[in-house]
């Protein structure tokens, strides 16, 4: 929930009707999906919120399995 026209993901300025339509599309394997990237990750995340909003966001696009 926010009240900003627009959302930082990944560095860009996205509508936040875009990220809300598309977090709202996701389901258990995409969560399943996400899990398994940050569990497997050798980064250290430093803004977890931005990081978590991010990979979230991309989900569908970067789910391979």
């Amino acid at each position: 929930m926010t009240t900003r026209k627009k959302i930082i993901i990944g560095g860009n300025e996205v509508p936040a009707d875009v990220v809300k339509s598309k977090l709202l599309k996701l389901n258990h394997d995409h969560i399943d999906y996400v899990e398994h990237c940050m569990s497997h990750t050798t980064t250290d995340i430093r803004n977890i919120k931005q990081y978590l909003l991010s990979v979230l966001y991309n989900a569908s696009a970067t789910m391979t399995r």
